[in-house]
């Protein structure tokens, strides 16, 4: 997995690491191994898709860490039986497609925790298929979630953030945003976007002491490739195989 702290003049310091070190910056990570102080203030997560694959993972490790969590997801009753009930949980409603969803879910995280600290903008899905074969319609849909809605949850953080004046935006990428792919034309266009997205975004929120990291999984198993996030292309080439028949969703991301 590899990690990009978009930190320098317009450079991303890009690490491979071998797990994430969830709630403790750093900072406070060398602050412990010194045997300083322990750390009292904790953080407040704010993470789409959560209720299953990797945003499921990243929810439960910052529960586990001691720190608040904002779970969101569109479908809340499958967000509550993944997730045990708990003081430092607040599970909410939240299409990333729509604005309003993500401005309500801010500002009821907002109510609840008074703060947010770390927004994971992990929730996308994948369109599989040669081009020809994507309709136009299929294409939009990959867009809207995979590069527009990290825009909308974004946005709708922002003002937080900066009257805060800190906060860390992580996007979940992927590899397929640092090399496209056969029948990833779709994907690999929103990850992409969302790379220069965030790019750019870096050096617009910095002066805020808002931070942003792109982190770029490689091939390993989520539940990405399933029916509930996976849609295969629906036209046909006359001179193409049909993607689904070339490759079979063994599980990336």
């Amino acid at each position: 997995m590899i990690f990009h702290d978009q930190t320098g003049e317009g450079k991303r310091d890009s690490t491979t690491l071998p797990h994430i070190h969830v709630g403790i910056s750093k900072t406070e990570l060398v602050r412990s191994q010194d045997g300083g102080n322990a750390m009292t203030e904790r953080k407040v997560w704010f993470v789409t898709g959560a209720a299953r694959g990797m945003g499921l993972d990243f929810a439960k490790a910052v529960l586990a860490a001691g720190d608040s969590l904002v779970a969101s997801g569109r479908n809340t009753d499958r967000l509550s039986m993944a997730l045990e009930p708990c003081s430092n949980l607040l599970t909410v409603k939240l299409d990333v497609t729509h604005p309003a969803d993500a401005e309500a879910a801010v500002n009821a995280a907002v109510d609840r925790f008074g703060r947010i600290d770390v927004l994971i903008n992990n929730a996308a899905n994948f369109y599989a298929g040669y081009f020809e074969e994507l309709t136009p319609e299929q294409m939009d849909l990959q867009l809207t979630t995979s590069l527009v809605g990290p825009m909308i949850v974004t946005r709708a953080v922002l003002p937080v953030m900066r009257r805060q004046r800190s906060g860390h935006i992580i996007a979940i990428s992927s590899s397929a945003g640092l090399s496209g792919f056969e029948f990833g034309t779709a994907y690999a266009a929103s990850k992409f976007g969302l790379e220069g997205f965030m790019e750019s975004l870096r050096a617009e929120v910095a002066p805020f002491g808002i931070h942003t990291t792109i982190v770029n999984p490689g091939f390993f198993r989520t539940e990405l490739l399933t029916e509930e996030s996976t849609n295969y292309a629906t036209g046909r080439s006359a001179n193409t195989p049909s993607a689904a028949i070339c490759w079979s969703p063994t599980g990336s991301r």
